[in-house]
């Protein structure tokens, strides 16, 4: 069955796609070879920045696993994944991480019928100056996802292959 990392931007990408909240400066570093996306706390409040899928980036109902690498320096941070439908948002993926810690997350969630919209989210802690990074950034069909390899990261998120062409071999669906 074909591998599809379903997030849009997985090198990070300082693309219109993202809308800092007004209480963050959004910038993309890269550090140790890896391009992250970083949200700065530049007032109290809930400070935040995140990547949009809306339209034909919505990837279709069903189940998903998610895997982000997050980091968080001057405080706590969360990273989160919201879907949007019948008029409300939902958090269908939450991760907390700790101050000066790096973490991976890898969870399985729920696009419903009639989602227009998923976020994915960074927020640091709420103190000016408190940073959260996120990378490595996947959405994946649980049908295609293989937990034996980490769900592809390697491959597909750090360019060595294209998700679109990737197939796997002896793997039931």
């Amino acid at each position: 069955m074909q591998r599809i990392n379903w997030f849009p931007y997985p090198d990070i990408n300082d693309s219109k796609a993202f809308w800092p909240g007004s209480l963050a400066q959004t910038d993309f570093p890269t550090i140790n070879g890896r391009k992250w996306l970083r949200c700065t706390v530049t007032a109290t409040g809930e400070a935040y920045s995140q990547y949009s899928m809306d339209g034909d980036m919505v990837p279709p109902a069903g189940g998903y696993h998610a895997h982000a690498r997050v980091y968080a320096q001057s405080g706590s941070g969360i990273f989160r994944i919201y879907t949007y439908a019948d008029g409300k948002y939902t958090v269908v993926v939450e991760a907390a991480v700790d101050d000066g810690k790096t973490i991976d997350v890898d969870r399985a969630f729920t696009i419903p019928a009639g989602c227009t919209q998923v976020l994915v989210r960074i927020m640091p802690a709420n103190k000016v100056g408190a940073k959260a990074l996120m990378s490595d950034l996947l959405v994946e069909s649980r049908t295609t996802y293989d937990s034996a390899v980490g769900g592809g990261a390697s491959g597909l998120l750090l360019g060595r292959h294209h998700a679109a062409r990737l197939t796997l071999l002896g793997v039931a669906a």
